[in-house]
């Protein structure tokens, strides 16, 4: 599992409408892979507030104003948000260069693991990312349920059941 850091700027672009479920969609690296995650930066002092999964392989997106283009899901809400002071003070220039540079011109950065690690560690909330993953796996369910009884409708010897 890959961890990047997505960028992005608040307004034109909503994070949290990915958590309120309006959007599910989100610009990111082409080497951006199912099961891979995301901590998303906000600029202009908002800081990483969220965690996503992503939820879909990076796809090319040809006329957006972005290249690529994967599916993301809400995975925790980072309260209060990591802010690039709080990041400079955690890493030496050395270590991870990007908030030295107030992560100028770059929209999305694969982390190293340890990065990744100490960033998180910065803001450790287990019961809110239990609960997130419960509701992600609650909402899984509910969505397969819903596939299977449209197969079933579809195909008449789902519906018979076994034949004897």
């Amino acid at each position: 599992m890959t961890t990047y850091l997505f960028i992005t700027q608040q307004p034109p672009y909503n994070p949290q409408d990915v958590h309120d479920g309006k959007w599910g969609k989100w610009s990111c690296s082409k080497s951006a892979k199912k099961g891979d995650c995301a901590l998303v930066y906000i600029t202009k002092g908002g800081g990483i507030a969220f965690e996503w999964e992503i939820v879909s392989d990076a796809e090319y997106e040809p006329g957006e104003r972005w290249s690529y283009g994967c599916k993301v899901a809400p995975l925790r809400r980072i309260n209060p948000p990591i802010r690039i002071e709080e990041l400079r003070d955690s890493f030496s220039r050395e270590e991870w260069a990007p908030p030295f540079t107030n992560f100028r011109g770059m929209r999305s950065i694969m982390l190293k693991d340890s990065v990744a690690d100490r960033i998180r560690a910065l803001r450790k909330n287990d019961q809110q990312d239990a609960d997130m993953r419960i509701q992600k796996r609650e909402q899984e369910f509910v969505e397969g349920e819903k596939r299977a009884q449209r197969t079933s409708e579809r195909d008449p010897k789902l519906r018979a059941g076994p034949s004897k």
